[in-house]
């Protein structure tokens, strides 16, 4: 009697993680196409025609001011912080334009939103006469939201919106505050260059004007190098006394000419 072994090699490990990765993909896009079924939106005209309305409903999602009063006082504001903060350039002056965007549309999402609360708050009370009049307002959303949570839908999407442009807002100002410091340091460094270079200009005359003199001098011809540094250092002191006596001080007032 012979026994036959079958020899079996295992798969590669890669093969096998790749057959995964390719099973995985195709139960995503399987997922997908069945979720996809159920978020067609409106099929009837009617629901079509109100539908399409929905992106400037309230105005809280685009990137433009629409409201001419809104306009105004962006223009105003934008104004205002370029005042107080004197951008340079395009991209600061852009940034403080982003800045009076987003915080005139804070205001008028902070308006919106009070307004909505007032309302849902006296339509409470109206149905809730029982209700103690001195609580509070966010103990009266609480109820409300509690006795129909569909009346604050609107509030909380004004909410969010209000809460996204927040978070724009501080980013921008964050942005517009390090493009301020990096134009800052770039305009100390290159200062700090000018000074430099002209320091070295006065050490180049200085060092100039004493090979004049030592020619012409013959008495500093015989210094030792330590009286030589001496002279060389007495010599920059009266020229730098001589320069801040020549220099017109900013409080010194000019003499008065006859007329």
């Amino acid at each position: 009697m012979s026994i036959d072994l079958a020899i079996t090699t295992p798969a590669p490990a890669d093969a096998t993680e790749a057959e995964a990765e390719a099973k995985a993909a195709a139960a995503r896009a399987a997922r997908n196409r069945r979720n996809a079924q159920n978020s067609t939106g409106p099929k009837t005209e009617a629901g079509k025609q109100r539908s399409r309305w929905n992106a400037v409903r309230h105005g809280a999602s685009g990137l433009l001011l629409h409201r001419r009063e809104d306009q105004l006082a962006a223009n105003l504001l934008e104004k205002e912080l370029c005042q107080d903060y004197q951008p340079e350039g395009a991209l600061e002056r852009q940034t403080i334009e982003r800045m009076a965007f987003h915080s005139t549309r804070l205001r008028s999402l902070e308006a919106q939103i009070s307004t909505l609360e007032h309302l849902v708050v006296d339509d409470l009370l109206a149905r809730e006469p029982d209700l103690p009049q001195d609580l509070e307002m966010a103990s009266l959303l609480a109820a409300a939201r509690h006795d129909n949570p569909d009346a604050l839908r609107p509030i909380d999407l004004l909410s969010r919106y209000h809460r996204d442009h927040e978070r724009d807002y501080r980013r921008t100002v964050e942005l517009f505050v390090k493009l301020r410091k990096e134009r800052r340091l770039a305009e100390r460094d290159f200062r700090q260059a000018e000074r430099e270079e002209l320091k070295k200009q006065e050490d180049r005359h200085f060092a100039n004007s004493a090979r004049e003199q030592l020619k012409q001098v013959p008495a500093l011809q015989n210094l030792s190098p330590t009286g030589l540094m001496e002279w060389q250092k007495y010599e920059q002191e009266r020229l730098a006394k001589q320069n801040e006596a020549t220099e017109p001080k900013p409080n010194q007032q000019q003499p008065e000419t006859e007329a």
